[in-house]
This record gives C-alpha cells, sequence and structure tokens, in this order.
C-alpha cells in the first residue's frame, strides 16, 4: 500500500536528505494525537543552515509549515516537508498561503498528499506563485511516517496491527487460566506503546470479563 510516487524530480544533496530526515522526525511526534490529520514535520533552511522547524502536534492546531514559518522573517529560504503542504481551508488557514506569504524560494516534499481536498494542488499552487517544488526525496520514508493516514485516504480502511503474547504451541495460559508472562520485558514495552499509537484497541470478550 502506498501512493502513486514520480521519480524524484531532481538529484537531492546530502543535505536536502539530511534535513528531510529531520522533518520526519519532527514529524514523528505528533504519533498518537493528530488524527485523522497525517503527521507533518518542517524545516526552514537557507544557505544549508537551519533558521527554524515546527510539526503538527496535535488535530486542530497548527500545521507544520506554518508553526516553522511563522518562527522566522528570513525570506529566500528552502522548506522541506514530510508532506504535500494543503492548499484548502479546514480547522487552519491553507499552508500554501502563509509559504507563498513568508517568499520561500524552495520547497522539497517525499510526494504529492492523496487525499482529495489536496492531491497536488499545494504543489501546483506553489509553482504558480514561482516557488520552487521538488518531490520524491525519502519518498518511502514518508509512506512510512504516514501509514496510518494514507491507508485509510487510498483504501478506506483502518490500519490494523495483531500483537499476541502466545506460546509455541499457541496458548495464552494454561487449562485452568492460569497465565504467566510469556513475551520478553522489551516485547511488553513495545505492545504497550502501541496503545498510544492506536485510536481503539480491540480484545476477546474473555479478557474484558476477566478484567470487569
Amino acid at each position: 500500500m502506498k501512493p502513486e510516487i514520480s521519480k524524484p524530480d531532481s538529484s537531492f544533496s546530502d543535505d536536502d536528505i539530511l534535513f528531510m530526515h529531520l522533518a520526519m522526525r519532527l514529524g514523528e511526534k505528533g504519533l498518537g494525537f493528530t488524527e485523522p490529520n497525517p503527521m507533518v514535520g518542517a524545516v526552514v533552511t537557507k544557505n544549508g543552515k537551519i533558521i527554524s522547524t515546527g510539526y503538527h502536534g496535535r488535530y486542530g492546531g497548527a500545521h507544520a509549515e506554518r508553526s516553522a514559518l511563522e518562527k522566522t522573517v528570513e525570506k529566500d529560504t528552502t522548506l522541506y516537508v514530510s508532506l504535500e503542504p494543503c492548499s484548502h481551508t479546514g480547522h487552519t488557514p491553507p499552508c500554501t498561503d502563509i509559504i507563498i506569504e513568508k517568499k520561500v524560494k524552495r520547497v522539497v516534499i517525499p510526494f504529492a498528499d492523496p487525499n482529495p481536498s489536496v492531491n497536488g494542488s499545494g504543489i501546483k499552487k506553489l509553482r504558480n506563485a514561482g516557488i520552487r517544488v521538488e518531490t520524491g526525496l525519502l519518498e518511502s520514508g514518508g509512506v512510512y511516517l504516514n501509514r496510518h493516514y494514507l491507508k485509510y485516504i487510498i483504501e478506506k480502511i483502518p490500519w490494523v496491527t495483531v500483537n499476541a503474547g502466545v506460546t509455541i504451541d499457541g496458548k495464552l495460559s494454561d487449562n485452568k487460566r492460569n497465565s504467566q508472562w510469556i513475551t520478553s520485558e522489551i516485547s511488553r514495552s513495545v505492545s504497550h506503546s502501541f496503545r498510544g499509537e492506536f485510536s481503539a484497541i480491540i480484545v476477546g470478550s474473555a479478557t474484558v470479563e476477566k478484567l470487569t
């Protein structure tokens, strides 16, 4: 499952790769708080130096591009964003507006947002304003970052992860329902982290009855 992605518009530099990695790491900070919006990070640079950064921290809050650009008055900058900037009004104004307003010179993204409300319109609006927009940088990382969002936008079904701690013969407990730890401490820690990543947790009725 992935959106349709074209080949990179240009060859990217080591700095481009470094700054996009940073944008994606910033986007990860919104994990569990941005749904149904995507997780997005943004990095503003000039002459190879970071000017400001931002990320989408929660649904209804400022988008990454606005969060980053509101912190600077520099012109002719390069903006690295982990997803195509939006060009429509929702809970917040279009991100393309502040990009144009701040006179950003170049915008770099992994791929176009397949959401029907965006779907290349942000790229088109920026290019029509004379801004250089380049796509295709670290596309696989961008897809992984927003795997939940893209699964729903493209296929209209949620991203589901199955987590089961069972013995080699497929058991959860003995025949008297006396259970012991089957998984390791590391595995349990990873499982616990899933609780903040997903919007819902599904368990069997017996588990609910046991806990109530």
